[in-house]
């Protein structure tokens, strides 16, 4: 059986941000409690990590009294929040700000930079399209930038493209940036009223060379394995992207999930790779093993 892995993997540059800046944040407050708000990443391995290191995670929920009422358990004089990489409700900042709690914003650069666009522009006679997950952190935030619109559907990843009926008004199509808005375009194209659409694509630039990486080898190999983490959007994006084109893939999260995965006896070649908030030690771990085992 040939086991070969597919480049890039690791953490992308806006994960090992937040993990740089969680762990320096530690090192700078020594006497203060730092707390993260929520998942910093999507990865209980690193999660776990930063709890050892003494690093509390909070979850909340992004409104004023129960922030506040959450938060006022700490003693907010010697108490450092991080915000999480996937962004932050707005709300969050105003409240913060406003009541002088000191934070360290550890969101990732390409979300922090849709989020201010958002911020910045009107549309106020717009319809904004927002392509997402309803429940997923991101987008839970990232709508709260959306302002003067004249309406904000958001559209989940669940939800069929061929059941929702467009309106032939000037709108513009936003996306979550571990969704790429390929299957809203060939949607919005059929549409005999498609000038009315623009788009403003937030696609993460490392999740797509994993993607452009699947559609060069779809073809090549006989099953894939995605090392991820289960709750990782990205993973599943991945993971169910293979699937649809009829490949076998697995999505992998522990040694024992590897070790007991029954594997077909005709697959001959099989391609490794890696969520982007999957850590390069833990692919190299896992390729290590296949390796000694298969």
């Amino acid at each position: 059986m040939k086991i070969e892995l597919l480049k890039p993997i690791g953490f992308c540059n806006g994960v090992e941000r937040s993990i740089t800046i969680a762990l320096q944040t530690k090192e700078k407050f020594k006497n203060n409690k730092i707390v993260i708000l929520g998942e910093l990443i999507h990865n209980k391995e690193t999660n776990d990590f930063l709890k050892e290191q003494e690093i509390e995670i909070l979850n909340i929920i992004p409104e004023k009294n129960s922030i506040m009422k959450t938060i006022s358990n700490y003693d907010l004089t010697n108490t450092i929040f991080i915000f999480s990489a996937h962004g932050h409700d707005l709300l969050i900042d105003e409240i913060f700000n406003k009541n002088n709690i000191q934070y360290i914003d550890a969101t990732c650069p390409i979300i922090t930079k849709i989020n201010t666009l958002l911020a910045n522009k009107d549309f106020e006679n717009t319809n904004v399209y927002y392509y997402g997950k309803k429940d997923h952190i991101e987008c839970l935030s990232t709508i709260t930038f959306i302002k003067k619109y004249r309406k904000l559907i958001i559209i989940d990843k669940k939800d069929d493209l061929d059941k929702i009926n467009f309106e032939n008004h000037q709108s513009i199509i936003i996306n979550q940036s571990t969704l790429s808005l390929k299957p809203f375009k060939e949607k919005i194209y059929t549409l005999p009223y498609k000038d009315q659409f623009s788009f403003i694509d937030n696609f993460c630039p490392a999740l797509k060379l994993r993607f452009d990486e699947i559609d060069r080898n779809i073809n090549y190999y006989d099953l894939f394995l995605v090392i991820g983490d289960k709750n990782s959007s990205n993973a599943n994006e991945l993971t169910n992207y293979i699937k649809k084109s009829n490949k076998e893939a697995y999505l992998i999260s522990t040694i024992d999930e590897l070790k007991t995965l029954k594997i077909n006896q005709n697959i001959k070649k099989v391609a490794i790779l890696s969520a982007t908030s999957t850590s390069r030690q833990k692919v190299e771990q896992f390729v290590k093993i296949l390796n000694d085992n298969w």
